[in-house]
């Protein structure tokens, strides 16, 4: 049998809303089962309550008797992958299944300070450069490793959403102590400010100067990202480093 694995958030509604929406359109009970028919197929609008009621179904796979085949499309809004080969799974039992093998992909390493701390980020981008991008990576854990001369050595694992081709991922493997950074606030000043018919200040403006001191105990250089939160309102009035 041919193991297919379907990537997306699959929408399902029970018996009971598909019949009172089908209804408020004006359709007769029949219409409704006609018409839940062709949508699901042979399916029962039951089945697919007591699956939605399982939780979000980000990988499912399922088995159909149709010729092995490798590959993936796009079904809808969602990415259906097919594994090749044959396949067994006992009842209770998972399995894991080869989708690709990509043995070089570039990695850029970039630091950020978020939240009082750094964090090291390995970066990469699902294209052809850097040898992917042929189709949609699945959401699943990423276990990363560094090749050494002891051998392997563990550095980390995150979590990756459904990356579309030509999106960027970012794997936060957790905080960085080679690299410190400190934030102070410099002063804070109220001006421009305007009064109401009582006197009271009705708004003004204020004037936060902060500075950030980065430093870099690394063996090499680190890029690294420094995030400042604003809003519409907000302007950057001198800075002693360039921005975006």
């Amino acid at each position: 049998m041919n193991a297919r694995l379907i990537v997306g958030d699959i929408h399902v509604i029970s018996n009971e809303q598909f019949d009172k929406k089908m209804q408020s359109l004006g359709l007769e009970e029949r219409a409704v089962r006609d018409r839940a028919k062709a949508v699901y197929g042979s399916v029962s609008s039951d089945r697919m309550a007591e699956t939605a009621s399982s939780g979000r179904m980000d990988a499912n796979l399922s088995f159909a008797p149709r010729p092995a085949q490798m590959g993936s499309a796009s079904v809808g809004e969602y990415h259906l992958f097919s594994i090749q080969d044959k396949n067994k799974i006992e009842n209770g039992w998972a399995k894991r299944l080869l989708a690709f093998d990509t043995p070089e992909i570039p990695i850029k390493v970039v630091y950020r300070f978020e939240g009082g701390r750094v964090s090291r980020l390995y970066t990469f981008t699902n294209d052809e450069a850097n040898a992917l991008g042929k189709e949609p990576l699945p959401e699943g854990e990423i276990d990363v490793y560094k090749t050494t001369a002891d051998g392997l050595r563990y550095v980390g694992r995150n979590r990756i959403g459904f990356t579309s081709v030509g999106k960027e991922v970012r794997l936060n493997l957790g905080v960085e102590h080679g690299i410190d950074v400190k934030h102070e606030t410099m002063d804070v000043m109220k001006d421009n400010l305007a009064f109401n018919d009582d006197g009271d200040v009705a708004r003004f403006d204020t004037t936060e100067a902060f500075r950030f001191t980065a430093r870099n105990f690394l063996s090499k250089a680190a890029t690294l990202e420094i995030p400042v939160f604003t809003n519409d309102a907000d302007q950057i009035l001198d800075s002693s480093r360039e921005y975006e």
